[in-house]
């Protein structure tokens, strides 16, 4: 029976020695299965030999016809009620086919069938253990048994499930899954695992081609397969004989545990299996595996095992490090990660997990799959992991492991330092003598050093005098901002001096900071014109003109209503003044006198007015959902006009495009666009019922030409409409709704390029700026070191920088296209709702809810002028767009009174 075996042992490894063209790789498996049976290995040769001496013979022995046409003998045959249709996968022992069941139902399933001519007893065992380890296991990440038989040859078979997958780690380049999202399915991996681990069984060949992920709608579902050298851990799997042999290798190198290629079958665990999750998480991260195998055929079996058993792995990071400037982009682009990003990413937390997966050291492994996946999870979850980086003991120990020949060096170079400083304790006098001459050496050196700190202290005293001078000088000059800046310098060191004390109480009081004459009510409109004239319209029922380059007021009108808004002409020569009444009054600026009265038609209707590009057509939008109510175009400039009026429009928000021939209200949940004409007419060409669910917070239309509009209503999603395409309802793209926060502002992109919305949580979206835009479309790129609401965001002029505005009292500069670099932060004294850049893009103006105007020089982050006199809550205040105005802020005297109109968003930041 033994004699048996053995021949049919021999004829086995023949065959599959045979299929093996490159010599090295079959010297290699040779060595594998024969072991360290000589004459098992001698009869193989011999058959080898004899086959390669009988040459064409053999090829056409019937007796092989089999093997050879095996696939074309099989496919369209039956087995069982099953129809084979096409051989889908290979192993070492058995052949996996699709097939179709005909009865007792029908359906597509897999079939694996023992390949011809290796039925050997330990085969047909082995087969059989897959099928029993299958058959134990109820998980969904693990492929079903279905059914179980024999071929009329005999042969064992079993039916699993169809799994229409393709491997793990090419599912999750192919798809460009993130880091995040392959963490997430290693844990459905680990699971399964887990499951089989519960079940008594070990896997044993855990890899990439062995996990095949399907797509269950837009989930990914991995499932283990191919338990065919699965080990019972608990029992027996089948009453076959099962063993594995003596030096026997089972597994695939890249992936295998260090003890599996001790060759002692014994000595196998569960924690070889987490040793391969682990070199599989290595990959996913990196796109390589631990230990690369390639080329060691010509090193041979020997050396391959010790490698598996001694080389140490690189950390994931420190590999990512070492990869060619291509590799790196590929893998970054797999991954829809930054490439200067992608090594930081993994450093840290995802280093320790995967090396204690790797360890060489089974002991020093996570116990349990489900212990890998929690430690994964703890990851996600911005939790502690139980992995961290190696003691100090243990990495010592590793390195005496490493460098025997280096410690046994330089213990005895120790050894010899250690006779040297015996013998140099003959010099102890000479040591002493060496002593005193030190310690002589070290008075001088103090010595030098009070005089030098002595000299130190006359400096600063100089330094401290010369600029409370200057100090002084600056307040005599009316630089206020540069004198506190001086005297900020010394407050803590020299702030309880009598002349910094002096200088800076004159600041605080200083008369020359001029301060508006307050109106009697509060403020509810600034505009600034490009010659730097202020108007200002308050409910006191008038409105002031000043000159700020002057500091003095130039005109007053008292009007029959509260002055609601006024809005400059781009030339700045006509004044646009709108009362509560709905009358809209035309100033000629120069004359100081009225041009023309235009009447209007309702009444305690809050309105918006704003200028067309032409300054000949003006836009006055009611407030009001009255019917009266209207939207009115005026041409103004012609005697005796009657404006172009619609009936049941008003508006919440209005925003005027850059060419300002297109402009868009904004109601409670509706957008309305309106374009004039050449003439006379305006048409709408558009009215989109609810297209938000809440009043709009924010509507912008896209630069340089203003054909997209974008708006949000703070809360569920940012909505962009094509104004030239639209019709009635249609021309709408698709929600941008994937949002981390609540988006309160938005602005585009002096190119139109890119969309950017500030959030209610402080974090800054960029979104792509052009279509197309989908329904499953994600931020390009997000941005938080905010602490609260962001309430403005703005675009620099070149577009390379992004500033924002926020509630925790900050305001911040970020590189538009580098969001991994840090923002610059400028300290404001309350909330900001409000800021903008002037036109050289030196200098930046704030607005607070304390009502302080700030303008900050980019370049050193300094105050250049902090208005801190006035009362008022300014939501309001920046330069011009042609930077000749200037920053300026109102007091209305009476700290009871505060303006309650807020920053119109959709509005220009500048006051225009």
């Amino acid at each position: 029976m033994a004699s048996s075996d053995s021949s049919q042992n021999e004829k086995a490894i023949f065959y599959a020695a045979r299929q093996i063209k490159d010599d090295s790789q079959r010297a290699i498996y040779l060595d594998a299965a024969c072991g360290s049976n000589p004459g098992l290995r001698a009869a193989v040769d011999e058959l080898i030999a004899a086959f390669a001496d009988a040459g064409e013979f053999l090829e056409r022995s019937p007796v092989e016809a089999p093997n050879r046409h095996a696939d074309q003998t099989l496919t369209g045959s039956m087995v069982g009620p099953y129809k084979l249709l096409e051989r889908i996968g290979e192993g070492g022992f058995g052949v996996v086919y699709m097939a179709d069941q005909v009865t007792p139902i029908q359906r597509r399933v897999a079939i694996k069938i023992i390949k011809a001519g290796m039925d050997t007893k330990q085969v047909i065992a082995r087969f059989e253990a897959e099928r029993q380890a299958l058959a134990l296991m109820d998980h969904p990440n693990i492929a079903k048994v279905l059914d179980a038989g024999t071929t009329k040859m005999g042969g064992p078979y079993f039916v699993m499930e169809l799994v229409r997958g393709i491997p793990v780690t090419e599912y999750c380049d192919d798809r460009g899954l993130t880091t995040v999202e392959r963490l997430e399915v290693f844990r459905e991996i680990c699971s399964a695992v887990q499951h089989a681990h519960q079940k008594g069984i070990i896997h044993r060949d855990i890899k990439p081609t062995n996990i095949l992920v399907a797509t269950n709608g837009d989930r990914p579902v991995p499932k283990v397969i191919d338990f065919g050298i699965a080990k019972a851990t608990q029992g027996r799997l089948t009453d076959k004989t099962l063993f594995t042999n003596f030096r026997q290798f089972i597994g695939t190198p890249a992936y295998m545990s260090p003890e599996q290629a001790q060759m002692s079958a014994v000595d196998v665990d569960t924690r070889s299996d987490i040793y391969s999750l682990g070199v599989l998480l290595y990959e996913l991260l990196t796109g390589k595996t631990p230990l690369d195998v390639t080329g060691l055929e010509q090193a041979g079996y020997e050396e391959l095992c010790r490698r598996i058993r001694e080389d140490d792995a690189a950390k994931p990071s420190n590999r990512l490090s070492s990869l060619s400037h291509a590799e790196i982009s590929t893998l970054a682009k797999n991954r829809r990660a930054d490439p200067a990003k992608l090594s930081v990413e993994i450093k840290g937390d995802l280093d320790w997990i995967v090396m204690k997966a790797v360890e060489k050291d089974r002991t020093l492994r996570y116990p349990t799959a489900e212990a890998l996946a929690a430690d994964v999870e703890r990851h996600l979850s911005n939790e502690p992991v139980e992995a961290g980086p190696p003691s100090i003991v243990y990495r010592v120990r590793k390195s005496v492991a490493r460098n025997r020949v280096a410690v046994t060096t330089f213990a005895i170079v120790s050894l010899a330092l250690l006779a040297g400083t015996v013998a140099s304790s003959i010099g102890l006098v000479q040591a002493r003598r060496s002593h005193r001459r030190m310690q002589e050496s070290q008075a001088k050196l103090v010595k030098q050093f009070a005089a030098t700190d002595a000299a130190r202290k006359s400096a600063e005293v100089n330094l401290y005098a010369a600029e409370m001078n200057r100090a002084a000088t600056a307040y005599q000059q009316g630089s206020i901002s540069l004198a506190m800046s001086l005297l900020e310098r010394h407050q803590a060191t020299r702030g309880d001096r009598f002349e910094w004390r002096l200088i800076h109480q004159m600041c605080q009081h200083d008369d020359s900071a001029h301060t508006f004459r307050e109106h009697a009510g509060a403020v509810h409109t600034l505009a600034v014109s490009p010659q730097g004239l202020l108007a200002s319209g308050s409910a006191d029922r008038t409105f002031r003109l000043f000159d700020i380059n002057k500091k003095r007021e130039v005109a007053s009108q008292t009007m029959p209503d509260e002055v609601r808004d006024v809005a400059f002409s781009p030339d700045g020569n006509v004044l646009a003044i709108v009362t509560k009444n709905n009358d809209i009054t035309l100033w000629d600026v120069a004359s100081r006198s009225i041009l023309r009265s235009l009447p209007g038609t309702a009444t305690d209707a809050l309105s918006y007015v704003r200028f067309f590009d032409d300054g000949e057509t003006l836009v006055v939008v009611s407030n009001s959902q009255d019917p009266d109510h209207k939207v009115q175009l005026w041409k103004w400039h012609i005697p005796e006009t009657s404006p172009v009026a619609f009936e049941k429009t008003y508006g919440r928000e209005l925003a005027v495009s850059p060419q300002g021939r297109t402009f868009a209200i904004a109601q409670v949940g509706n957008v309305a666009i309106w374009r004039a004409d050449q003439g006379d007419s305006l048409r709408q060409t558009a009215f989109v019922r609810n297209a938000h669910d809440w009043s709009i917070k924010s509507i912008v239309f896209s630069q340089p030409a203003g054909r997209y509009l974008a708006a949000t209503d703070g809360a569920s999603f940012i909505r962009i409409w094509d104004t030239d395409q639209i019709e009635g309802e249609t021309g709408i793209f698709p929600a941008l709704a994937n949002l981390n926060s609540r988006a309160e502002s938005l602005a585009f992109s002096p190119d139109g390029q890119y969309l950017a919305a500030g959030g209610d949580s402080g974090i800054v979206e960029v979104w792509p700026g052009a279509p197309p835009w989908k329904a499953s479309e994600r931020p390009l790129w997000t941005m938080q070191s905010h602490s609260d609401q962001i309430n403005a965001v703005v675009y620099s002029h070149d577009g390379a920088w992004i500033i924002t505005g926020s509630s925790d009292n900050t305001i911040k500069i970020w590189p538009s296209k580098q969001p991994g670099i840090a923002a610059n932060t400028l300290m404001a004294d309350d909330w900001v709702f409000n800021v903008s850049l002037s036109m050289d893009g030196s200098k930046i103006a704030s607005a607070g809810f304390d009502g302080h105007v700030i303008v900050w020089d980019v370049e050193t982050q300094e105050k250049l002028f902090d208005e801190k006199r006035h009362d008022l809550q300014a939501y309001e205040g920046s330069f011009h767009p042609t930077g000749s105005g200037s920053p300026v802020a109102l007091d209305n005297g009476d700290t009871t009174r505060r303006a309650t109109r807020k920053r119109r968003w959709g509005e220009s930041l500048w006051l225009t």
